[in-house]
């Protein structure tokens, strides 16, 4: 799949003063090879003049680990703070698999059998690690994993990504590629896009 470039946008209207950009690629681990793997690349950003990041609650990394590669602990209830997320599929089929990562270097990945269903943690995962830099403007994030031997042979990826932010005072601002729905829901496809792989 050729490198995909994302904006995100919030749903909440007095969301921070922030942009949320990236880019995600799912291909060969190498060249010839059949397993998969993921490569993700998240940038915030203050809007300009407007210093939004200053008010985010971001968890740090413990002192002495400064942001990568992080080798931090598995957690559940990521989403409850800050957290930014991805969500993958083979293509037009019912299971996928969602990606937690918090700036402090917490992770989780889970599989679900279908739209919000059978949530369990991903066995294939026992460790994550993952970039973190945070600077007075910008938090920028990247990770590169393989995904599950048994999606080899897949030839399309459906896949999402988002972020919750959370604000000093505790509010949370949910962000994706675009809202559909009432209410912000980053399981719901209809804001899904599709790659097809190389």
């Amino acid at each position: 799949m050729e490198r995909q470039v994302f904006a995100l946008v919030p749903f909440e209207a007095a969301a921070p003063a922030v942009t949320i950009g990236g880019r995600l690629r799912v291909g060969a681990a190498e060249p010839g090879g059949t397993g998969l793997v993921l490569e993700l690349t998240f940038d915030v950003r203050s809007q300009p003049e407007h210093h939004g990041l200053a008010g985010l609650a971001l968890p740090r990394p413990p002192a002495g680990v400064a942001g990568g590669p992080g080798e931090g602990a598995r957690r559940d209830g990521l989403w409850e703070h800050t957290c930014l997320e991805c969500f993958l599929a083979p293509a037009g089929q019912p299971h996928y698999l969602e990606f937690n990562l918090a700036p402090d270097g917490a992770w989780n990945v889970y599989a679900l059998d279908a739209y919000r269903q059978g949530l369990r943690p991903a066995a294939e995962y026992r460790s994550l690690p993952f970039h973190c830099r945070i600077g007075p403007e910008a938090l920028q994030l990247e990770l590169r994993c393989p995904l599950p031997s048994s999606w080899h042979g897949v030839r399309a990826i459906d896949w999402q990504v988002s972020a919750v932010l959370e604000n000093l005072d505790g509010g949370l601002s949910h962000w994706a590629l675009r809202h559909p729905a009432a209410a912000a829901d980053f399981h719901d496809r209809r804001q899904w896009s599709r790659g097809e792989l190389l």
